[in-house]
Order: C-alpha cells, then sequence, then structure tokens
C-alpha cells in the first residue's frame, strides 16, 4: 500500500463561515426583539455556488417570511457576495472583515428596520385586536377608547 499523499489535516483551524456568521445575526435578532420577530437561515447551492439566505418571521404572521439578505460564495468562503436587498444588486466581500462590516450595513439600514418594525407592529395589533374580538364572529373589533369613537364613522 502506498503512503498518504494528501498531507496533513490535523491542523486546521476553526473557520468562521459566511454561513455561521449569519446564523449567528439570525440568533442575536431574537435578542433584540425580545423574541417577536425571529431569523431563520436556509442554505442552497448550485455547480458553482453555495448560497445562504436569511428569512424573519413574527408568531402570528402565518406564512410571511420575507428574505432579508442572501449571500453567495465558494468553497473558500471568500470572497463572498451579499445580495442588498434594496437596491438588488450584488457587493462583494473579499475577506470576513468586509463582510462583516456589510452585513453590519445592511442589518442596520433603513430599509431592514422598517421591515421589522412593521412586522412588530402588525403583530402587536393583532395581540390588541384578539383580545377586542368579539365573541359573536370571527372579525376582530377593535376598541376605540371613548374619547376617539366619536370621530370614527
Amino acid at each position: 500500500m502506498t503512503k498518504s499523499l494528501w498531507g496533513d489535516f490535523t491542523e486546521i483551524e476553526d473557520v468562521r463561515t459566511p454561513h455561521l456568521l449569519l446564523k449567528e445575526q439570525a440568533g442575536h435578532l431574537e435578542e433584540a426583539t425580545g423574541g417577536s420577530v425571529t431569523g431563520h437561515v436556509t442554505r442552497s447551492s448550485d455547480e458553482k455556488y453555495q448560497m445562504s439566505h436569511m428569512t424573519i418571521t413574527a408568531h402570528g404572521l402565518d406564512d410571511y417570511a420575507p428574505v432579508l439578505i442572501t449571500i453567495r460564495y465558494t468553497v473558500k468562503h471568500y470572497p463572498c457576495w451579499i445580495k442588498d436587498p434594496l437596491h438588488d444588486v450584488w457587493v462583494e466581500s473579499r475577506d470576513e472583515e468586509e463582510y462583516l462590516s456589510y452585513l453590519g450595513r445592511v442589518l442596520t439600514s433603513d430599509y431592514v428596520k422598517q421591515v421589522i418594525t412593521g412586522m412588530i407592529a402588525e403583530v402587536t395589533f393583532q395581540r390588541r385586536a384578539a383580545v377586542g374580538k368579539s365573541s359573536l364572529g370571527d372579525e376582530d373589533e377593535v376598541v376605540l377608547p371613548e374619547d376617539l369613537s366619536e370621530h370614527v364613522h
């Protein structure tokens, strides 16, 4: 039998892949919103690229799960590309530092904040409406304070 020609793989360092880093951010989202909004990261691939997709969900919004971020990378991980959700373009990151920097800009963008706060507002409205539901039917009955009810027609 011939000796192994593969070299030494015993000293492989831990690699923080773009996918793993995106999953970590999904966990931070749940913490940041007190569990109101949850991030989910899934993976797909083709012959050339692996892709990770972060969707977000909120309890009570049924099947609404917008894709916030999509990243694309090869088996080497870097460079990787982040799809800018607002401009629908791919932005290249040459290394982990660039990736985290751009990912941070996307996650703190006005667009992402609007999506998340909109989902939280919708869930909050649904919870409040559920408290005021009529026992006679399935329609939501929104109970207004007395001082506002005279202005609603």
